[in-house]
């Protein structure tokens, strides 16, 4: 949602009084220009005009250039105002021509033209386009550089980023606001610094910078509060409250997970013993009553704005997000009375754009309850946008009505009228160069098409949506954090979709080969979403390079109404197979089973082996024949979801786990592989871990020590002699800088606790004296990754976040920032006496070139299920290989 730029109109009337020579003017015409300006403060603007007029009257009888020029500067600013947007138009065009005029060494004709550029772009973002208006700002900002304004600099270029996010550029937009950064610190504290440091930490915010995000925040604050600016400082609280929001998005979502979660447990209390359904209840509560302190805290800044500037615009602004809050996560609390007022206010606002945004928000929001009570207010409030739209020449704003039109017919099962509008919104967000709308109509069309039997123009029209997506992928990244926009919502179910029709009736190679594509183009954009940046350096699938005749890779897929498992075999042969299990069913048995091998009970291990074996028949068993015939060896699972919180070493078939008759692998896609390997290398390693704890580092006040970390680092140490070792005090992010910025050891041995989470804020390892975040992470590893690869990355005490069924993308996101070939790492806390055995067996074993870390992973795992003290899959299974298997 679009903060309104509140001060721009009263700022300039004051400059021009104030800043500009007048010894070109008389001082009548100076007073009347000062009284114009009394006159618009006021509100009084056919008097301001008028006054304005009389200035331009006597300023072209004199000739006089300057004043003439200042006067309808204003003038045009005070139509621009009143949204007169022609006559804005045609007066801002006469002072571009005057300068025209003036000669080049006129010191005031540069300062004229930065100008009257601004407010072209003002007038051009109404009622052109953004890209327009963003060549306007540019030469304006060229002007204001020229003339060493660092003032007019800076807003002109906010302005740019503010078009660039419209036109949904968000890659452009913080790449912009990386170099104003800079150059703000140095700037006047005025106004516009003001606003620049707002937009800076809106963005700041939304790419999970959220202290660096406060900071600028707060310094808008100080500079408005200096000025007595209640608008800006409204505007500025409702920032704040955005960014608690994005601060606590993750961790809000993971709290509704963990309701679900409990409500499952109780559902299937026979499968759980040994929990308690009361303290299940108890956690619902908890966690409910903390989403619902969270909803409030946010909403606290939303009213608190609203109090200190009490005006209609800002209370649509406030009161529409905490609307979309209570969609999101308190449902119960959504009345019709905020509704109403919602539209009360809007009603007020004079902006048409704006008011046509804030009933398309609304709307939008209102379509997702999915209610026929409000469905007569959805249409009144999409016609009016839609004719507002009309009337302004606001395209963007008509492919919105008519497309989310389109959707509601859509709802009714119309489909016919669906069709119709969504064409329409196709068109004009196709001629106005809108990719993030234009994805949107294409899956809609998709859709319908579906709904009327008509197949391949379904694939023809997901095929387009997906296409837009992927060539938006740093836009889309940038916008991950977005207060209105979701990834789970907006994207991942094109992706979803598109692969459940490609792989219905009975689906051709070509078919298969685009849903393999399609699910691994779907694994990058999470990572993507994850990181906030498209990041990733991908490569096309090229089966031939991955797969040899002795490897098969499996893609288990969950689509709404069943698993769908796509098996390519030595890249020979492709097979498809599926099982009818609704999502709501496959994610209950992977929760619980997810939850019983990491809290074991074992006389519960029959219970744990069944589980095993439903995910075995589910995903194997079809092929288990073909993987004997072609004498397979290694099986890669590029898993989807939440399956990748099972390790699919510990599946079963009755008899054995599938370790004990295969090498195991996880990719997080196949486009982001790793291919190179050292062979022959001489091993060496940086051994580094904790096995004490260090009170004095509050990260760590709520982890235990890990005594046995000590003997696994000894151990190992003897098994590779050469190795470098840091060990509790000595195990600080600087020291392991150090020692990888001096060497090309190819492994990295870390036994710390960490955490991997969905939220890259919260994926991180503990050190000594704090954490190692994974940004900080792949800085450490920056300078040794342009060296070479990573040979192998070790985590040997880690755990995935509880109750996060995406937890297993901070894992990825900590393999693929190292820059690690191989890592190999734990799904969930292990006793560290068992996992010092397993590790002192892997690197036993390592030192044998003639096999694959894969093969030396399944041989320290069946030595652990031959050892009857460890051989529940609880203490082996944990351990995941992710990446290059050889």
């Amino acid at each position: 949602m679009k903060i309104h730029n509140f001060f721009i109109f009263t700022f300039f009337i004051f400059f021009f009084t104030s800043n500009f020579s007048v010894e070109s003017t008389k001082v009548l015409a100076f007073d009347l220009m000062t009284e114009a300006e009394i006159l618009y403060q006021k509100g009084d603007y056919p008097s301001a005009i008028k006054t304005l007029k009389n200035i331009i009257i006597q300023s072209r009888e004199k000739k006089d250039f300057i004043s003439l020029s200042q006067s309808l500067i204003n003038l045009a600013l005070i139509y621009l105002n009143q949204q007169e947007f022609t006559l804005a138009d045609s007066t801002i065009k006469e002072v571009l021509n005057i300068c025209n005029q003036i000669h080049d060494q006129d010191k005031n004709k540069l300062k004229l033209l930065n100008f009257a550029l601004e407010i072209q772009g003002e007038i051009e973002i109404e009622t052109t386009s953004a890209e327009v208006a963003i060549n306007t700002w540019k030469k304006s900002s060229e002007i204001a550089y020229e003339r060493l304004d660092i003032s007019r600099f800076i807003y002109a270029e906010i302005k740019q980023t503010q078009a660039l996010q419209e036109l949904g550029f968000y890659r452009q937009v913080l790449d912009k606001l990386s170099s104003i950064q800079i150059k703000l610190e140095t700037a006047p504290q005025n106004l516009i610094t003001a606003q620049a440091w707002l937009t800076l930490g809106e963005n700041l915010g939304k790419i999970g910078k959220f202290n660096e995000g406060e900071v600028a925040l707060n310094k808008a604050f100080q500079i408005a509060e200096n000025n007595n600016k209640y608008s800006l400082k409204a505007n500025i609280l409702i920032a704040q409250g955005d960014l608690i929001f994005l601060q606590n998005k993750n961790k809000m979502t993971n709290l509704v997970n963990n309701v679900n979660q409990s409500k499952l447990y109780i559902n299937n209390f026979e499968q759980l013993r040994g929990v308690d359904s009361d303290i299940l209840r108890k956690n619902i509560e908890l966690n409910a009553n903390q989403i619902n302190n969270t909803v409030e805290e946010i909403n606290f800044y939303y009213q608190k704005a609203i109090k200190i500037d009490d005006n209609p615009e800002i209370k649509v602004i406030a009161n529409l997000k905490y609307f979309n809050l209570l969609i999101d996560y308190d449902y119960n609390k959504i009345s019709d009375d905020l509704i109403n007022n919602i539209i009360t206010n809007i009603d007020l606002i004079s902006n048409k754009k704006n008011t046509i945004n804030y009933r398309l928000n609304l709307a939008n929001k209102l379509l997702q309850i999915n209610s026929i009570k409000y469905e007569n207010i959805i249409i009144k409030l999409l016609d009016i946008a839609y004719q507002e739209s009309e009337r302004i020449n606001y395209y963007r704003g008509q492919s919105l009505a008519l497309g989310n039109l389109g959707k509601l017919y859509f709802d009714k099962n119309n489909f016919v009228e669906s069709q119709i509008l969504t064409q329409k919104a196709l068109y004009i967000s196709q001629n106005i160069k809108a990719p993030d709308l234009t994805y949107q109509w294409h899956w809609l069309l998709g859709k319908i098409a579906i709904n009327n039997n008509q197949r391949n123009n379904a694939i023809s029209a997901y095929n387009s949506a997906l296409n837009i997506i992927k060539s938006l992928r740093g836009d889309l990244a940038g916008l991950s954090n977005d207060l209105e926009f979701d990834f789970r919502t907006n994207i991942e179910p094109i992706y979803r979709e598109f692969i459940d029709i490609l792989l219905t009736n009975s689906p051709t190679n070509e078919e298969i080969k685009l849903a393999i594509n399609t699910i691994d183009s779907l694994q990058v954009a999470e990572l993507d979403n994850f990181f906030r940046d498209a990041c990733l350096d991908i490569k096309p699938i090229n089966l031939d390079q991955i797969i040899d005749r002795k490897t098969a890779i499996f893609y288990p897929i969950i689509l709404d109404d069943r698993l769908e498992v796509i098996v390519s075999i030595g890249n020979k042969s492709f097979y498809r197979h599926s099982t009818r299990i609704n999502q709501e069913k496959i994610t209950s048995e992977i929760t619980i089973l997810r939850d019983n091998l990491a809290n074991p009970i074992p006389q519960d291990l029959h219970i744990i082996k069944k589980s095993l074996n439903n995910l075995y028949n589910y995903i194997l068993a079809p092929v288990a024949d073909k993987l004997e015939i072609s004498q397979v060896k290694n099986l890669v699972f590029v898993a989807d979801g939440i399956l990748k919180n099972i390790p699919m070493s510990a599946l079963f078939d009755e008899e054995k786990y599938l370790i004990e008759k295969y090498n195991i692998a996880s990719v997080p896609s196949l486009q982001l592989l790793p291919l190179k390997t050292i062979k022959n290398t001489k091993l060496n390693a940086v051994l580094s871990g904790l096995s004490e704890i260090n009170k004095e580092n509050k990260v760590a006040e709520n982890f235990i020590p890990l005594p046995e970390v000590f003997i696994e680092i000894e151990k190992i140490n003897q098994l590779i002699p050469q190795s470098k070792t840091l060990l509790n005090e000595q195990f600080t992010e600087t020291k392991l800088q150090k020692i990888i910025d001096n060497s090309l050891t190819p492994i990295i041995h870390i036994a710390t606790h960490g955490q991997f989470s969905s939220d890259k804020s919260d994926t991180f390892l503990l050190t000594w004296d704090e954490k190692i975040d994974i940004e900080e992470l792949a800085s450490l590893f920056q300078s040794y990754n342009q060296k070479q690869p990573l040979e192998l990355l070790v985590l040997s005490a880690c755990e995935t976040a509880v109750g996060d069924k995406k937890a297993t993308l901070g894992l990825a996101g900590i393999s693929l920032k190292a820059g690690a070939v191989t890592t190999i790492a734990s799904l969930w806390a292990v006793t560290d006496e068992s996992t010092q055995l397993l590790m002192s067996d892997f690197y036993a074993q390592l030192n044998n070139i003639s096999l694959s870390k894969a093969e030396v992973l399944r041989q320290a795992q069946i030595d652990m299920i031959r050892n009857s003290k460890y051989s529940h899959p609880s203490y082996w299974s944990a351990f995941i290989l992710i990446g290059n298997w050889l």
